[in-house]
């Protein structure tokens, strides 16, 4: 935002100057003799020191200055003898007010600010306001009407909102302090004894008080119409015109006056005319009227205060286009030198009374000339920028910045449409329409039509300080696809300009945007790279440079999508000039990585326990960034697993992924923990966040995908021997320690199995229901091969429901709920394998030979427990089998069938035996 208007040497005379009343000055009363009179006013009558005497003449020493005559009024304030109340209370009021009058004093000597100044004056006026209703009539209406002096005349000068104000190009700040001015004079001039159609003549050209109502309540009364014209409605428009007019009638009185005026208040009056006059009627007295105010205006057009001469500039070419009926000749107002604010308002109002003259052209004109004439509504602000761009290096950034947004707080919606309106508008009124100030600083708005003229804009020179970093961010906003757009706007910045607070601003955003890249793609992180590089080489000496190079170091190590770069990693790791435990801490990864020669490995341990148990001090005691302990934690879970302590690897990677389990390092410990797991034939609980960890990071999914797929066999060998060891097993399977052991292996694998699946079902990974039935069907016979029958049940019913046409789902379902000794789940499964497998199938794959074999070994089960005749029918269906494949269908289920006909072959021989011997087997 613009910085506050200091006050040139002499201004604050010019201001007293302005607002040192004729009607004070018109009082025949000496400095000096008054004085005496004070010293000597024991002698006097009491009615010759009325209130009101006392108020004009402390009003005169405030604006004078003259702190001897205040304490000389304060003297005579307090020996008044008077024993009356009304007395008492009168003097105590003008104590008051003397206060008061030193107070505006002080502030006005000590400001040095234009905000500062305007922001004393009204919170004195109000103050004024305040005391004003403690008075009787006459003296209270005395007190108002200074407090509107001070707030009309001398206010709004302090900061130029009367310039900014006639010229139509107030910032929104000033619309909403005329406002509030507004409202405080209101009720000071809603009747005026001036308007009173039976006024004297002579009164008016001789009352200095009747100049005073007058001129005030005329300078109010336009005031009140610049606040009803921005309300932008039909009744703002009407209020507004009946403002005016009650105006120029008011100053009208007012410069019918024959008392000697000062010069600098003259000027106000013939400009506040001006103003007034501006909508003119044809009639021959308002002509001549007008006539003679230009000629006024002429005078005040080479007035040596910059101000009032460029209000009769503006206000003469106003009133010529209007009573001559042409264009007006705009004033040159590209360069005038002396004050940025005013500078600013002066080429603000030629673009706004260019763009306007545009509009009226506009529907004729072709874009060729449309971009024309935006060049011209440019200018006059191009100058002030071509002005900035010459301060030095050092101080340009901070220039063009604060000359930005005092621009774009004045420039008008007729400039915005125009320059919006043009596709070949210059790039610099480009930027300046589509900037946006707000409390928290400036934004960009813009149409995506628009994208390609902005991105121009950002090479400008003139531009590209102020505008680069609002004009990213609303990129970035408004889509993602801009995002690497925008990024790209703010490092060339950073690579072009010098080092600065804006320069580093830029970075930051673009950093933190080539990060979110870098979590998206391969191509990101190499941007990525590439701007932490820049950022340490421009910024070499900022405090964030190793941070930069360590980030660097992990992008390289430990990248999400690209190969390991060791070399980078360590070149970047090279630069890095702090020693720290961060340093420390990626060395040793960077080591690890590497690959640790056995004879070092144990004396690399140490090292990596040692750096863990250090960080665990450094953070408890807060001289170590917290979140360096989950890499500790994994990098000690990789090291031990490295030097087989299985155990001590799985507590550490556990204890990373419970601290920090979506972060980058957990993922790393969940890797080492899936791999120790797979080492470990004990019972391993899953880790607290290995979940989160997951679901964070979908590569650890494809990696228990795949250790699950490489031990699933094992799973089926552990399924087929528990079938094959249903009924009488030690006939049929060798109980020698060799298939002990292969039977004990293939139920740690299939514990195994049941972890990983128990965790990726816990990650809750969104996969396509075909996919996800796989893993369940999965999951279930691996629960079923560990006995976990009721849990292997559910999954399985799961797995079904999600995909019931996929052959493999559909078997494991089937043997899962035909292993229940729920009757009614084992049925349920036999229904699921029959339509699997039925006997007429003409294609007869794998599944259906696994179908077959398990339900014969259900009919074999049926016939053990109490139905002879299933026994028939397993031999039979075996039987019919064997004649459409004499291997009946490969080694594993032949094995399987052959057993199912074994057992019923079996309990036929045992029935045939029983039966003989009058005892029928199972009754």
């Amino acid at each position: 935002m613009m910085r506050t208007r200091s006050l040139r040497a002499g201004e604050h005379a010019a201001l007293i100057a302005t607002s040192v009343s004729m009607w004070t000055l018109a009082l025949p009363c000496a400095h000096a003799s008054l004085a005496t009179s004070f010293r000597n006013s024991a002698a006097l009558a009491d009615d010759e020191f009325t209130s009101r005497r006392m108020l004009r003449e402390i009003r005169d020493a405030e604006l004078t200055s003259d702190l001897t005559k205040l304490a000389s009024l304060r003297d005579v304030a307090r020996a008044s003898t008077s024993n009356e109340a009304n007395a008492r209370a009168a003097n105590a009021l003008l104590l008051e007010r003397i206060v008061l009058a030193e107070r505006a004093m002080a502030m006005r000597n000590r400001t040095q600010s234009a905000r500062e100044l305007a922001q004393g004056e009204e919170a004195l006026a109000r103050e004024r306001l305040a005391l004003a209703t403690k008075f009787e009539r006459a003296e209270q209406r005395q007190l108002e009407l200074e407090a509107a002096e001070d707030l009309l005349l001398r206010r709004m000068r302090a900061d130029l909102m009367d310039v900014a104000l006639a010229l139509g190009v107030p910032t929104d700040d000033e619309r909403e302090a005329a406002r509030r001015l507004s409202k405080l004079i209101a009720p000071i001039f809603a009747t005026s004894r001036v308007e009173d159609s039976a006024l004297d003549a002579s009164r008016i050209a001789t009352d200095p008080e009747i100049f005073r109502e007058a001129m005030l309540g005329g300078i109010a009364s336009l005031l009140a119409a610049d606040v009803a014209a921005t309300s932008n409605d039909s009744e703002g428009a009407a209020v507004a015109r009946r403002s005016r007019d009650r105006a120029a009638t008011l100053l009208a009185i007012a410069a019918r006056s024959e008392l000697p005026v000062p010069p600098a208040l003259a000027d106000a009056l013939i400009t506040a005319r001006a103003r007034a006059r501006v909508t003119v009627s044809n009639d021959s007295n308002s002509a001549n009227e007008t006539r003679a105010i230009t000629e006024k205006l002429e005078g005040i057009h080479r007035s040596t205060d910059p101000a009032n001469a460029l209000v009769a500039r503006f206000l003469q070419d106003e009133i010529a286009a209007i009573t001559a009926n042409r264009t007006a000749s705009l004033p040159n107002a590209n360069a005038l030198g002396n004050d940025l604010a005013l500078d600013c308002i002066a080429a603000c109002a030629t673009a706004d009374r260019r763009a306007r003259e545009l509009s009226l052209t506009a529907p004729r004109a072709t874009d060729g000339a449309l971009a024309s004439n935006t060049a011209l509504i440019e200018q006059p602000i191009a100058a002030l920028f071509d002005r900035a761009i010459e301060t030095p290096n050092s101080e340009r950034a901070a220039a063009l910045t604060t000359l930005a947004a005092a621009v774009r707080a004045r420039i008008t919606p007729a400039v915005i449409a125009a320059a919006r309106s043009d596709s070949k508008a210059p790039s610099l009124l480009t930027a300046l329409c589509a900037l946006r100030l707000t409390g928290g600083g400036a934004e960009v708005t813009f149409e995506p039509k628009k994208v390609e003229q902005l991105d121009r804009a950002v090479a400008d020179p003139r531009v590209t300080s102020w505008f680069a970093i609002p004009y990213a961010a609303a990129l970035i906003r408004a889509d993602a696809a801009y995002a690497p757009r925008a990024t790209d706007h703010l490092l060339t910045l950073v690579a072009n300009a010098a080092p600065d607070a804006r320069t580093r601003e830029a970075l930051a955003i673009a950093l933190d945007q080539r990060r979110a890249e870098a979590n998206a793609s391969l191509a990101g992180e190499e941007k990525l790279a590439s701007a932490l590089e820049l950022a340490a080489r421009v910024f070499a000496g900022d405090a964030a440079r190793d941070a930069w190079l360590l980030e660097a170091v992990d992008l390289a190590l430990f990248p999400k999508f690209g190969r390991t770069n060791l070399e980078s990693a360590a070149q970047r790791l090279a630069l890095v000039t702090h020693e720290s435990s961060g340093r420390t801490l990626r060395a040793l990864e960077l080591a690890h990585e590497s690959g640790v020669a056995a004879k070092d490995r144990r004396s690399n341990l140490a090292a990596v326990e040692a750096l863990d148990a250090a960080l665990t001090r450094d953070i408890s005691a807060g001289l170590a960034d917290p979140s360096l302990r989950v890499r500790s934690s994994a990098l000690f879970a990789a090291t031990q697993l490295s030097n087989g302590d299985i155990a001590q690897a799985i507590a550490s990677a556990s204890r990373a992924i419970s601290e920090a389990p979506t972060s980058l390092a957990a993922s790393r410990a969940a890797l080492t923990w899936i791999a120790a797991a797979l080492k470990s034939e004990s019972a391993i609980p899953l880790p607290s966040g290995l979940s989160s960890t997951m679901g964070a990071f979908p590569e650890l999914q494809r990696v228990c995908d795949d250790t699950i797929d490489a031990r699933f066999p094992t799973v089926e060998i552990a399924i087929v021997r528990a079938a094959l060891a249903e009924g009488d097993v030690g006939k049929l399977v060798e109980n020698s320690s060799e298939k002990y052991a292969q039977n004990s292996t293939a139920a740690v694998d299939a514990r195994r199995v049941v972890l990983l699946a128990t965790a990726m079902q816990n990650a809750g990974a969104n996969l396509p229901a075909t996919l996800e039935a796989t893993r369940m069907a999965k999951h279930a016979l691996a629960l079923f091969a560990t006995e976990a029958t009721a849990e292997a049940t559910t999954r399985a019913r799961e797995a079904f429901d999600r995909d019931p046409r996929d052959r493999f789902v559909a078997w494991a379902t089937g043997e899962v709920l035909c292993g229940s000794n729920v009757a009614q789940e084992r049925a349920e499964g036999f229904a699921i394998l029959r339509d699997l497998a039925p006997m007429t199938a003409s294609a007869r794959d794998e599944f259906w030979w696994r179908a077959q074999a398990r339900m014969l070994e259900v009919l074999a089960h049926e016939a053990n427990s109490g139905d002879a005749r299933r026994a028939s029918d397993v031999v039979a269906r075996v039987n019919r089998l064997r004649t459409l494949d004499s291997a009946l269908g490969g080694e594993v289920t032949s094995q399987r069938i052959q057993h199912a006909r074994d057992r019923a072959e079996t309990l036929l021989k045992r029935n045939a035996s029983s039966t003989q011997n009058g005892v029928p087997h199972g009754g």
